[in-house]
């Protein structure tokens, strides 16, 4: 494959619930979540198969995708969530304010979908492009580390079809080197 430009980024957007549906929310760790301290962010592929140009996936996919996305996160609004790491001795907590989003990136592929989704040997790192980048962590004027939780990227294949990518941060994890 060649790794030259395998994608090119053609929008980036930023998905939220829709204004007002969902209060000012502040969460917990749990016991249970405290374990994922120490995990880097979980990364997924999903490929779907769409013989279709890449001005119908960009046009009426993706937008209904974000719609979708966006609907949904009236009941998992967590997941637009920032994971806040207030300084020690507070405690991490997950805060949801309006207006908190996901970031969510449009990118076409040049690469032949049936060679990247076939199940022959590869190298993982022939993948890495399909995976969105990290969103930059903030740090309030209180120095606490606002870390967000989940980015999405789709990937477009003309006449061939989609990959959504997650890169999710587990509750509690680690917020450093991203």
């Amino acid at each position: 494959m060649d790794h030259s430009h395998p994608v090119k980024v053609t929008d980036h957007f930023r998905v939220s619930p829709p204004l007002g549906s969902v209060p000012t929310t502040s969460l917990p760790l749990t016991f249970f979540d405290y374990p994922w301290l120490l995990c880097r962010p979980m990364e997924r592929l999903f490929f779907y198969e769409l013989p279709y140009p890449a001005l119908y996936l960009t046009h009426t996919i993706v937008p209904s995708l974000k719609s979708s996305l966006s609907l949904t996160l009236q009941h998992f609004f967590p997941l637009a969530s920032n994971l806040m790491c207030p300084p020690s001795p507070r405690k991490p907590y997950i805060l949801f304010k309006d207006g908190d989003s996901i970031p969510f990136t449009v990118v076409e592929s040049t690469l032949d979908f049936d060679q990247v989704i076939g199940d022959q040997a590869r190298d993982v790192r022939e993948l890495q492009c399909f995976v969105p980048k990290w969103p930059p962590t903030r740090v309030t004027s209180d120095d606490t580390r606002v870390v967000p939780l989940l980015a999405l990227q789709v990937a477009v294949f003309p006449n061939s079809g989609i990959c959504i990518g997650a890169k999710v941060l587990p509750r509690g994890s680690r917020w450093d080197g991203f």
